[in-house]
C-alpha cells in the first residue's frame, strides 16, 4: 500500500515538470503574435498598419 501511495507522489512531481512554457502557436500574424525566435528567445511581433 506504500508503495502506491509513493508511486502517486512521483507521478504528481512528474506532472509538474511535463508542462512547458510553450505558447500555442498563433494564426493571425497580422496580429500581435508571440513566437520563438531560432535561438530560442520568445519574439514579440508588432505588426501595426498604415497611420
Amino acid at each position: 500500500m506504500k508503495l502506491a501511495a509513493n508511486a502517486g507522489q512521483n507521478t504528481t512531481t512528474v506532472t509538474r515538470e511535463v508542462p512547458a512554457p510553450t505558447p500555442p502557436p498563433t494564426t493571425k500574424e497580422e496580429s500581435t503574435s508571440v513566437r520563438i525566435d531560432e535561438n530560442g528567445a520568445t519574439v514579440r511581433n508588432e505588426t501595426k498598419g498604415p497611420d
